[in-house]
C-alpha cells in the first residue's frame, strides 16, 4: 500500500484473509481542492465470487448518504482493473439502483434540448423570442406543459430529459473519478 498524502484520494486501510478469500480495502476520496467528499469500501469475496462497492457521500451541508452495488460471478483476482474498465456513468447507474434520484426530471437539460431541437424558424421572430424568454422560467414538468400551452407547442413531453439527481450526479462527476484516480495510483505502485 503506497503512502497517501493528507487530503489526497487514496487507500487508507486494507485487510483480509486468504483462508476466507476475503479482501476489504477502504479509500478516502477528496476533490481537487483537498476537500473530503466521501469514502469507498471495496470488498472482494473470492469464494462467493462477488465484488461489492460501497460509497459513502459526505457532503458538508447534509447528512451522509450511502450507495452500494455488487457484481456476482466475479472471477478476477483483482478489482482495480475491472472497475477501471467500466464507464463511470455505468458505475454511477449501478450505485443509483433503488434510489429515488436514479431517474429525475432535469429541467436544465430539457430547456437545452428544446432550444436545440425545436424548429424555431417556423414561427415569427417575436413569438420565438418571447417563447425563449419564458422558457427560462420553466423548472418542472407542469411548468413546461404550461409554457407549451401558452405558445401552442405540441408534444412538449418529447423533449423531456431525465437523468441522475444531484447526489448521484456528484458520484458520477466527482467521487467515482476520484476513486478511479486512487485505483490508478495504487496499480502504478503495486
Amino acid at each position: 500500500m503506497r503512502k497517501v498524502m493528507k487530503n489526497e484520494s487514496g487507500k487508507r486501510y486494507s485487510f483480509g484473509t486468504i483462508e476466507d478469500g476475503l479482501l476489504v480495502d477502504g479509500f478516502c476520496l477528496y476533490d481537487r481542492d483537498g476537500m473530503r467528499m466521501g469514502e469507498a469500501t471495496i470488498t472482494l469475496d473470492r469464494i462467493r465470487r462477488q465484488l461489492i462497492l460501497q460509497i459513502m457521500l459526505t457532503p458538508m451541508d447534509a447528512p451522509a448518504i450511502g450507495y452500494g452495488c455488487q457484481w456476482t460471478g466475479f472471477d478476477g483476482t483483482g478489482y482495480a482493473g475491472f472497475l477501471l474498465d467500466l464507464p463511470v456513468d455505468y458505475i454511477a447507474a449501478r450505485l443509483a439502483e433503488g434510489h429515488d434520484e436514479a431517474r429525475v426530471f432535469r429541467a436544465d437539460l430539457t430547456r437545452e434540448k428544446i432550444k436545440e431541437l425545436y424548429p424555431w424558424s417556423e414561427g415569427d421572430a417575436d413569438w420565438a423570442g418571447a417563447a425563449l424568454v419564458d422558457l427560462e422560467e420553466c423548472g418542472s414538468t407542469s411548468g413546461f406543459f404550461g409554457w407549451a400551452d401558452r405558445f401552442d407547442i405540441e408534444d412538449v413531453y418529447k423533449y423531456f430529459v431525465t437523468g441522475f439527481g444531484e447526489q448521484i450526479g456528484m458520484l458520477n462527476d466527482r467521487l467515482i473519478p476520484a476513486l478511479r484516480l486512487a485505483l490508478t495510483k495504487e496499480a502504478e505502485t503495486a
